[in-house]
């Protein structure tokens, strides 16, 4: 009995000494810089063992076990009842007769396995982040180099074929697939602001490091997203997030008296005023882009989906006319079009299908006779929480969106008490990425349980 004391005893030295928590979240940067990067499997299992466990020590050493016990309530016990059954039903697609075949069900074990472990990582990132609240904008550090690889690839490929910028290929981006890249880097501006809001409102010094980082991130996430991905997504969120940023100041200076001081905050003042430079050029954008001009017009004709069935095919027949004789921009009327389909598709089978890739096909390919579905680029709904709904059911996807609207709210109402931001700010980042990105598969599941876990942590309110 006293060896094992010993243990416990030398567990929590290990964890609370040493620098511990450096280490760690200096490993969490690192897999959530590869985690949406091709052929990175190898390292991402390697690291989320290795943080699992660590995670796993850290919780049953006595000390923390009972803090947490303490600390619990009835709000905590509901979110740990929905995380439990989001992962239930993942579980029960993976082990149960719905799947194809062997291979279909070995990747479902497998995302069920590393969505349990990323779940485990983020209650101990979350845990260590509360001791060190100011390296909460590192973390993602690690994504903002690779951006920044993806930008001298850009150069290159300038300085060799003499191509203006809007002739880039981002085929050549090291991220498989635009979302990818948009995920990243939507983490990324997510922590970088949790940090400029805090500093803002608490009204703390700010080093001219951090300055740099602050000001580098959305001009890199600028040029990725609309310039290197031509991504509509991610230009959206950018425009989201400045107008929810800049509101958020606005309210604190007015109803909390917080004043800018030359001398203390005139960083904070430069940061401020560039993320509107951002919002004004975000908002240009958007006013003169053919995806969101007649944005009603495009969803009435894409959601009507009886009377324009060019859905069924949209790489064979096209998009159709509006009403009125304009053409329609395909991915304009493809997201309409598919998240209409895939709400029907839902209705039909609220348990999911528990394939994992191509949900809205393989959805169409069970519920249709038809020879146009087999060749058929309906592939996504462009949404995560239906696709998330169309493979693991209504209420994984129920549960997850649940939980990061639940923690928003919680973390708003208790701004005051927060170490961090971070919560708020994760979570309205995630809202918008699954509502408006495919975001569902495989490493993206592991991603989402990872912050389910991560800012439920960091929303626990301090009086400290």
């Amino acid at each position: 009995m006293s060896e094992r004391l010993n243990i416990k005893d030398r567990i929590t030295k290990i964890i609370l000494k040493n620098n511990f928590e450096y280490y760690f979240l200096l490993a969490v940067g690192l897999l959530l810089a590869i985690w949406t990067i091709s052929e990175t499997i190898a390292l991402r299992n390697i690291l989320m063992t290795i943080l699992s466990i660590a995670s796993l020590l850290m919780f049953i050493s006595k000390k923390n076990i009972n803090i947490y016990v303490k600390q619990i309530s009835t709000y905590d016990v509901l979110i740990y009842m929905m995380i439990l059954v989001a992962v239930y039903f993942i579980g029960y697609h993976a082990f149960s007769y719905n799947s194809f075949d062997l291979s279909e069900m070995n990747e479902l074990v497998s995302v069920f396995i590393r969505s349990t472990a990323s779940l485990i990582i983020g209650f101990g990132a979350g845990y260590f982040l509360l001791l060190k609240p100011r390296l909460t904008a590192y973390l993602g550090f690690g994504i903002f180099i690779l951006f920044i690889y993806e930008l001298t690839i850009d150069i290159k490929v300038l300085n060799e074929a003499s191509l203006a910028v809007s002739a880039l290929d981002y085929s050549k981006s090291i991220y498989l697939g635009k979302i990818n890249a948009v995920f990243s880097g939507g983490i990324l501006i997510a922590l970088i602001i949790s940090r400029v809001f805090d500093c803002y409102k608490k009204q703390q010094q700010v080093y001219l490091k951090e300055l740099v980082y602050w000001l580098g991130v959305p001009v890199l996430l600028f040029y990725i997203y609309y310039y290197h991905l031509r991504s509509n997504t991610g230009v959206l969120t950018l425009f989201l997030l400045a107008i929810i940023l800049l509101s958020s100041i606005i309210y604190i200076s007015i109803y909390r008296s917080i004043k800018f001081s030359i001398n203390f905050n005139k960083w904070n003042f430069i940061v401020v005023f560039f993320y509107f430079l951002l919002f004004t050029a975000m908002f240009w954008i958007i006013l003169n882009s053919a995806f969101w001009k007649n944005i009603i017009e495009n969803a009435s004709v894409g959601f009507d989906t009886k009377t324009y069935k060019n859905w069924i095919n949209t790489s064979k027949f096209g998009p159709p006319d509006a009403p009125s004789g304009r053409p329609i921009p395909m991915n304009a009327y493809e997201r309409a079009a598919y998240a209409s389909i895939g709400i029907d598709m839902i209705i039909q089978n609220p348990i999911g299908h528990g394939r994992s890739s191509e949900p809205l096909k393989r959805a169409l390919l069970l519920n249709y006779n038809d020879t146009e579905i087999a060749s058929s680029n309906a592939i996504s709904t462009h949404s995560a929480f239906l696709d998330i709904a169309l493979t693991y059911g209504v209420i994984t996807s129920a549960s997850i969106f649940i939980i990061f609207f639940a923690v928003l709210i919680k973390s708003v109402a208790n701004i005051d008490q927060l170490k961090t931001s971070a919560p708020i700010w994760i979570a309205i980042i995630m809202l918008i990425m699954l509502s408006i990105g495919e975001a569902s598969r495989k490493h993206f599941l592991e991603i989402i349980f990872f912050c389910l876990s991560f800012i439920f942590v960091l929303s626990k309110p301090s009086n400290k």
